[in-house]
């Protein structure tokens, strides 16, 4: 008799955690990527060259980049970059992006790219070879908060 109870229990139990897991929770959670915006204006926190940390051999405070609503990007303090004057940006896949496309009036410039999150804010690390390719430049943006 004690044994038949004790099943019964078991089998409540079982019923009750085995209908807390319905397949219908899994359709209520959104799986989406959410496009990338980079909108805004971004200033460089590291630069490395070919591995190494350079951030400190050269006054980078000052350059920003600037990517408009418009799909228009600037630059304000130049330091050599994959283009040397404004023009359009657009990204190859708009939820799943790796890399930006940096259109002028004469070339039209693809450069690899990560979006990552740190410390809870969005920052862009472009992969470049500016001037020389010998030489693999990481920069690292954090966006310029108003």
């Amino acid at each position: 008799m004690m044994k038949k109870h004790f099943f019964k229990l078991l089998f409540a139990i079982v019923l009750v955690f085995a209908g807390a897991c319905s397949p219908t929770q899994d359709d209520e959670i959104d799986f989406s990527e959410p496009e990338k915006d980079i909108t805004g204006s971004w200033e460089l926190n590291q630069v490395l060259r070919n591995g190494e940390d350079i951030t400190s051999l050269v006054d980078f405070t000052q350059f920003r980049i600037n990517f408009l609503e418009d799909g228009t990007y600037n630059f304000e303090n130049y330091i050599p970059f994959a283009v040397k004057e404004p023009g359009i940006f657009y990204l190859d896949d708009p939820q799943f992006a790796f890399q930006i496309n940096f259109q002028t009036s004469s070339e039209t410039v693809p450069v690899e790219f990560t979006y990552p999150i740190v410390d809870g804010k969005r920052q862009l690390q472009l992969k470049l070879s500016p001037g020389c390719n010998q030489n693999k430049y990481v920069y690292t943006l954090n966006r310029i908060e108003d």
